[in-house]
């Protein structure tokens, strides 16, 4: 199975990226070489190989969407794109996990994926992706990123509404790090400051889901290494 164009983009940007933040993205893959999807017998580390280099057999293809056939979740897209999402993303925070390592950071993956497999629903949680320990306390950390214009033309930053009321209600202080990937540069926000400037409405785009949409974002708006570096000094 051939990946589309659009999902072959993000990964040549993601591998981009990777050289930007001075992370080899090789070693991200080869920590996958040993571990297979749960309940299955693909091997995580070569099948990340075959999406970033564009294809996938079509066995595999059609094992993951049929884990994936959740309706919920993946919205409008097919089962595959929203397995194939899922993967982008994963490889995603790996490496922005990692990159905060290399700068000295005390964090772990806290999200249901971090074992990165695909759940089935039941399994499937909003917990935040990571958990820092910072000098004098711990925070949550959400990362949430940008693919295209929406976020700079808009001024506004969408999220669901379990995942809003996951962060504003959970026990631990909470931010948002959110990644504009194609500019390199990101936002640091806190959950508190989120509530105080969202609305709820239904996006059409998310399957006519409810999200809560923070207006005002760009202001936050910093480069990539300054935004890391606000997430360090909390």
């Amino acid at each position: 199975m051939e990946i589309d164009s659009a999902k072959r983009y993000k990964f040549t940007e993601l591998a981009k990226l990777s050289k930007f933040l001075e992370i080899d993205f090789e070693k991200i893959l080869e920590k996958y070489d040993q571990a297979s999807f749960i309940e299955t017998s693909i091997v995580k580390g070569p099948f990340f190989r075959g999406l970033v280099n564009g294809s996938i057999s079509d066995q595999d293809s059609v094992i993951v969407a049929q884990k994936c056939a959740l309706s919920f979740h993946k919205d409008m897209r097919s089962s595959i794109n929203y397995a194939i999402e899922l993967c982008i993303a994963w490889l995603l925070e790996d490496l922005i996990l990692e990159k905060l390592k290399t700068l000295g950071a005390t964090i772990d993956l806290d999200g249901s994926d971090q074992g990165r497999d695909f759940l089935s629903k039941y399994s499937i949680s909003v917990h935040p992706d990571f958990i820092f320990k910072g000098q004098s306390k711990s925070i949550a950390v959400e990362l949430v990123t940008s693919w295209d214009d929406y976020w700079i033309k808009n001024d506004v930053l969408d999220l669901r509404s379990s995942k809003y009321e996951k962060l504003i209600n959970t026990s631990s202080e909470t931010f948002v790090l959110a990644i504009d990937v194609l500019r390199r540069e990101g936002m640091f926000l806190s959950a508190a400051e989120i509530r105080s400037n969202s609305v709820k409405r239904v996006n059409p785009a998310w399957g006519n889901k409810l999200v809560y949409s923070y207006s005002g974002i760009n202001k936050n708006r910093n480069s990539l290494d300054v935004t890391l570096h606000q997430l360090l000094s909390t």
